[in-house]
């Protein structure tokens, strides 16, 4: 599929999603730039929502459909679009989501204006069933992405908009369903420059049918695999046992011994040491990211807090002088607390 005089293919892949699936072309279809072609899979559908795409291809010309025979998954689905597209660029969309109506408008201008930059983000607005509106919002810049998806995706996959060429290097694997798109771009970084736009231009369905809602995998399992196949470019030889104490300093709701906090700070000291060296991270952001996680960590302890909240006095003050004078008499009053 190939459209000289346009820059921009939006890709969406379908599968059963015929409650949503008309709000979802529409909201592309209306948006305020217009040239772009839109490649739609619908990946074996049993319910109606390949009827639903017929009708939406007959009418506009811009809508190229490929059908799959039979289910074939997420990951096989949008490789194959992407694959097809000459574009320049590629954006994203899924079935049960609504883009604001300046969304490609706003993101073809940033990566035209900006063109180290591969991947364009934005932030989204949660809605949907039985939830408050919820604005999600990511970092901006590539350092900042970068740290930051050392534990966590930090990038929605339906906002997103990057070079074509990325493909030929990254695609989704399928072992990493239903976050796969969390797989791929943590490889991606290495390579190509990210950016997230500070407004909300996608509106993002929570519902009971989510993939990550309905997908039967250990999601937690496969997230320390990612984080793991990350943090192995700074420390190598890093174990399960250091990677599931890290996996801590991102969970501080769930109190540890004291003794283990005491290896999670030892090993943070670590990786900051290694991450001096190799450069392979922003010092200073990844620094700010431990120290922000250790804080809630000594927030968060229960039975060890002065302990540990001495802890952090005496050994990591740049920890300890990130609280403001209110924070640190919060953290002292909870710490003589029984």
């Amino acid at each position: 599929m190939e459209t000289k005089s346009k820059i921009l293919t939006v890709v969406l892949c379908v599968y059963n999603a015929e409650k949503y699936l008309s709000e979802a072309i529409e909201s592309i279809l209306n948006q305020t730039y217009k040239n772009f072609d839109f490649f739609i899979v619908d990946d074996g559908s049993t319910d109606q929502s390949l009827d639903i795409i017929k009708k939406y291809a007959n009418a506009n010309s811009r809508i190229f459909l490929h059908e799959n025979v039979e289910n074939k998954g997420v990951s096989y689905s949008r490789n194959y679009a992407i694959s097809q597209c000459k574009t320049k660029y590629i954006a994203l969309m899924d079935a049960d989501d609504v883009s604001l109506p300046e969304r490609i408008e706003k993101q073809i201008n940033f990566l035209e204006n900006h063109p180290n930059i591969s991947v364009c983000g934005t932030w989204f607005t949660l809605f949907g069933e039985n939830i408050n509106q919820q604005l999600i919002q990511h970092p901006e810049g590539h350092d900042q992405i970068k740290v930051n998806m050392l534990f966590d995706c930090c990038i929605g996959n339906p906002t997103l908009m990057f070079k074509s060429e990325i493909f030929n290097n990254f695609q989704f694997i399928k072992k990493y369903i239903p976050i796969d798109d969390y797989e791929l771009w943590s490889r991606a970084l290495f390579k190509y420059n990210f950016s997230n736009i500070q407004e909300s231009l996608l509106n993002y369905r929570w519902h009971s049918t989510n993939i990550s809602q309905t997908k039967k995998v250990d999601i937690n399992k496969l997230h320390l695999e990612i984080r793991k196949n990350q943090l192995l470019n700074l420390k190598p030889d890093l174990t399960e046992d250091q990677l599931s104490k890290l996996d801590s300093l991102t969970r501080p709701l769930n109190a540890i011994p004291f003794n283990e906090l005491i290896k999670v700070l030892d090993l943070m000291k670590e990786l900051l040491a290694i991450n001096l060296k190799k450069n392979i991270y922003n010092q200073n952001y990844l620094k700010d990211f431990f120290y922000k996680n250790c804080l809630e960590l000594t927030k968060s302890g229960k039975g060890n807090s002065l302990k540990f909240t001495w802890l952090i006095i005496s050994e990591f003050q740049d920890v300890f002088n990130l609280l403001n004078f209110k924070e640190k008499k919060r953290l002292f009053k909870k710490c003589f607390r029984r």
